[in-house]
């Protein structure tokens, strides 16, 4: 991008988005419920655990692990810690939601909170409480990362994604003619970059992570002897379309080293797969790096708040959410039901506090508001792949 184009993206009035999870269901990703039903009732045999730590949904396929006792053990630690949590934690199965276990576990995990129940399940398992807490925390964010993960569709440049985004797109491309775009998401899935190739956006989406001097890269886990640069996040959004991860990313990790850089993975490219380029005498050469098997994004409810100054990544956006809410007359909220009471606060103290801000909500369903974002709301009925886009229009441009 030359001066001229920064320019003229700096003299554009800014608009901002809040993306939650219904903004990627039309692309069949799950929500909240959805996520729920695979942890209730998830026996043994369902998942399977590497050597290395990575796990996943076997999909019912034969396990190869059983040869291994303590993977079998840590298997069945995490069958009897979600059922006792269900059973006896709980009201009912039904009540489980995966964020609200997030927080219990790991108050147990970290010393917060003593469960003897917890503690007996660990001994029936063969293992001591630290160990299995630990592995089943690297588990369990790598389950849910998992059901957020679809292979990436190949597009070329200037085609559009589905129908089922076509009203969106449509909105995209015109609002983009006269404004800077923000758009702030809570979802961890990867969908919104995919659409990145599609005409409305054309590749001017801009996510903070730059390749250029990047010392990162990335073995190809088909071809190890290939390697691939991957991009570091720099914190700089200067894009016509600019995308923040608020709770970070199924694709992020934090590159192992004493920067603890958060860097993106390409596809073909696994935890076990990281390299970093270093300088030995007047050669470079690539020195291979471990980390947690599981990718970078919040979870949780109180944890999720209490990680939002955990690293430098998270205090960036943040800032940048604050900053373009007070920039921004016009708040357009897709697929959000307002449950994250911190979202809510800045969206409170950065936003509803001015007056003239409005706030614009698109989902299928009317959620139950704060007043102070009632006032000021206005409802469109269809979700994103089925709102007035006129109506919308006329609302954005009023």
């Amino acid at each position: 991008m030359g001066w001229g184009d920064f320019v003229t993206i700096m003299k554009k009035t800014p608009i901002s988005f809040l993306l939650g999870a219904g903004f990627s269901k039309p692309a069949g990703y799950p929500l909240a419920a959805e996520i729920n039903e695979k942890f209730v009732g998830l026996k043994e045999n369902e998942i399977s655990i590497h050597t290395d730590g990575s796990a996943w949904f076997n999909g019912g396929k034969p396990k190869w692990d059983d040869s291994f006792p303590h993977l079998r053990n840590g298997r069945l630690f995490i069958e009897r810690l979600l059922d006792y949590y269900c059973s006896s934690v709980i009201s009912s199965p039904e009540a489980f939601h995966y964020e609200t276990f997030y927080d219990w576990y790991k108050d147990i995990q970290n010393g917060c909170k003593r469960d003897k129940r917890v503690e007996d399940i660990a001994i029936e398992s063969e293992g001591c409480l630290a160990d299995h807490m630990r592995c089943f925390n690297f588990t369990f964010n790598q389950l849910v990362a998992q059901l957020l993960y679809k292979s990436p569709q190949e597009l070329e440049l200037g085609q559009d994604l589905s129908c089922s985004y076509a009203l969106f797109l449509d909105l995209v491309r015109n609002l983009r003619r006269e404004h800077v775009l923000h758009f702030h998401t809570l979802n961890h899935d990867v969908f919104f970059e995919s659409l990145s190739d599609t005409d409305a956006i054309r590749g001017d989406l801009g996510n903070g992570f730059t390749e250029l001097d990047s010392p990162y890269y990335g073995a190809l886990w088909h071809n190890s002897k290939r390697k691939v640069r991957l991009p570091y996040f720099s914190g700089v959004f200067d894009s016509p379309i600019n995308l923040y991860k608020l709770h970070g990313s199924i694709d992020q990790w934090i590159f192992p080293s004493k920067e603890q850089e958060i860097i993106k993975t390409k596809h073909g490219v696994g935890p076990n797969d990281l390299l970093g380029k270093v300088r030995e005498g007047n050669e470079f050469n690539y020195e291979r790096r471990y980390g947690d098997p599981c990718s970078e994004f919040l979870s949780g409810v109180r944890y999720k708040i209490a990680n939002y100054k955990s690293h430098p990544y998270y205090k960036k956006v943040l800032k940048c959410f604050r900053s373009n809410l007070e920039c921004s007359n016009v708040l357009i909220v897709i697929g959000y039901r307002f449950k994250d009471m911190e979202i809510n606060n800045l969206l409170q103290r950065h936003f509803l506090s001015r007056s003239g801000s409005r706030v614009l909500i698109v989902d299928v369903k009317k959620s139950d508001l704060q007043p102070d974002i009632e006032k000021c709301s206005e409802f469109f009925r269809g979700g994103v792949s089925g709102f007035d886009y006129s109506k919308l229009m006329a609302s954005i441009c009023g």
